[in-house]
């Protein structure tokens, strides 16, 4: 009983460094974060940092993981209720668009430039591909439900979105996500109308 209690304590601070380490990213991006910051902001010592995490490339890629994480809970929780799969994708593309607002701890995860820095100092970033992962499915959805093209790649159309959505314009909320998604179609037809008048 004791031993789960402690193994049920190390866990949630385990989780809580996690979290602090990826606001910390958020705010001072990958060369400024400081373990000691993240220490300081948990109310551990630093020490206490590296019993949970072998090194800083360890902490920088688990608060990336952290933050994956709990964005899909988020997205899942959001999509529990809705059964059309255009509904769902909508409302998947409008949680994307508010992660800003809502969660500017996560936000980082978004930052291209970020998870490059995270790469750089040897921290492993490969969360985003699992957010990209169920934009697909949510995509091949809508697409076999008829809500959209059936010509429509479900892979491609999945990378584009993630790639809107680590843009300035889509993460500063110039544009809310129908109207990016208006301009994305404008702009591919554009590129296609050229491609074909080149061919």
């Amino acid at each position: 009983m004791r031993e789960r209690l402690r193994e049920k304590n190390r866990r949630q601070r385990t989780e809580m460094i996690a979290l602090e380490a990826a606001r910390t990213i958020g705010e001072d991006g990958c060369f400024r974060f400081r373990v000691d910051d993240v220490a300081q902001r948990v109310g551990v010592a630093k020490g206490t940092v590296y019993l949970a995490f072998s090194d800083k490339a360890d902490l920088i890629g688990s608060a990336f993981s952290h933050a994956c994480a709990s964005l899909l809970r988020g997205l899942e929780e959001r999509l529990s209720a809705i059964a059309d799969p255009s509904e769902r994708l909508r409302a998947a593309l409008e949680y994307l668009a508010a992660i800003p607002v809502d969660s500017p701890e996560f936000d980082a995860l978004l930052d291209g430039r970020l998870a490059c820095s995270a790469a750089w100092i040897g921290a492993r970033t490969p969360m985003i591909d699992a957010i990209t992962r169920r934009l697909e499915e949510l995509v091949r959805e809508a697409r076999d439900a008829g809500s959209i093209p059936g010509n429509v790649d479900p892979a491609a159309a999945a990378q584009l979105i993630t790639a809107i959505a680590r843009t300035a314009m889509w993460r500063e909320g110039v544009l809310g996500s129908g109207e990016i998604l208006q301009q994305v179609s404008l702009v591919t037809m554009g590129l296609a109308s050229l491609w074909s008048a080149d061919a």
